[in-house]
């Protein structure tokens, strides 16, 4: 199972955010969001064993969300 650290939202926009993180061990990150407690979105990226940054843009958000 993945180790996820250091998450912070950057590049925040109207309709669209960045997610970057830290993750080691895993080989797939799956990353659930949306407006309601079922979220209804999900973005998913393939990531090394070893440490590694990454950024996940979000797409399509509403406002206040």
């Amino acid at each position: 199972m993945p180790t996820i650290k250091d998450v912070a939202a950057t590049k925040v926009g109207i309709d669209s955010a960045y997610i970057g993180f830290t993750v080691t061990g895993g080989t797939k990150v799956k990353l659930y969001y949306g407006d309601t407690a079922a979220f209804g979105l999900v973005k998913t990226i393939s990531v090394g064993a070893s440490e590694t940054t990454e950024s996940i843009e979000l797409e399509d958000l509403e406002d206040d969300t």
